[in-house]
């Protein structure tokens, strides 16, 4: 009896732990890339009103090697 029941406990643990979650990582990735490419065209084309709604008001830039500004 504990022996079966630990089989079944390995085997709902394999399968949930199997379970693919990209479509939440996908439907992440179009956001970030969305809101990259709006940064690059408002970069390009100078719009500075379209680049301070690009951020909010709790951001930190980290950049690599340096401390969190």
């Amino acid at each position: 009896m504990r022996k079966t029941f630990y089989l079944m406990f390995v085997a709902v643990m394999i399968i949930t732990a199997c379970q693919s979650k990209t479509k939440t990582t996908s439907d992440d990735t179009d956001a970030i890339r969305n809101i990259e490419d709006q940064w690059a065209v408002a970069t390009k084309t100078k719009d500075i009103n379209k680049i301070v709604s690009l951020f909010v008001s709790d951001a930190v830039e980290m950049p690599p090697n340096e401390p969190i500004l």
